[in-house]
């Protein structure tokens, strides 16, 4: 819950800003170059010798400060908590898995809040099946996801990732 204090309350103060970065395509591509960059810093300045039973509630903070910049279009929040985790000295597995526990609190509140927003509709209950479907399907996917993600974490590093978000946003920011 402390690692989400930081994201919750820069994003109620800076809401008007963060509105303005989702106005242009462009923004979005200079932002995935920020992703890469923040990937690079935690491959080069992580020492990767902590385990997640070592995250104390100084690491949840400033790991979650790292999540503020997923508040930016183009910033991943897994590959921003996942470097914020790593530069905490966290190994690749364990910055995942924290990464991964950072967005339940989020999740939950945001499907909290759609399911008042369902209950309002007029007719929600012909709603209700292909929501129920869409959400066991997310609920696999992003499962099996993370498994592979986490997996493939503990032998690889976050460079090709670094790769990927570089020429997306040069892709995004020459054809914007």
């Amino acid at each position: 819950m402390l690692a989400t204090l930081p994201a919750v309350i820069f994003g109620l103060l800076g809401k008007d800003l963060i509105e303005h970065a989702f106005a242009s395509a462009k923004m979005t591509g200079y932002f995935l170059f920020l992703t890469a960059i923040l990937l690079v810093i935690a491959e080069t300045m992580g020492r990767r010798n902590r385990s997640m039973e070592e995250i104390g509630w100084l690491d949840s903070l400033l790991i979650g400060f790292s999540q503020v910049f997923a508040l930016l279009p183009g910033v991943s929040r897994s590959g921003a908590t996942i470097a914020g985790g790593m530069t905490r000295h966290l190994d690749r597995s364990a910055a995942a898995r924290f990464s991964f526990l950072m967005s339940v609190p989020v999740m939950v509140g945001a499907g909290v809040l759609a399911l008042k927003d369902l209950a309002e509709l007029p007719a929600a209950h012909d709603f209700l099946l292909p929501l129920l479907a869409g959400f066991f399907a997310a609920l696999v996917s992003g499962y099996i996801a993370i498994r592979w993600l986490i997996a493939y974490l503990s032998k690889h590093s976050l460079y090709l990732f670094a790769v990927y978000c570089t020429v997306l946003g040069l892709i995004v920011v020459l054809t914007s």
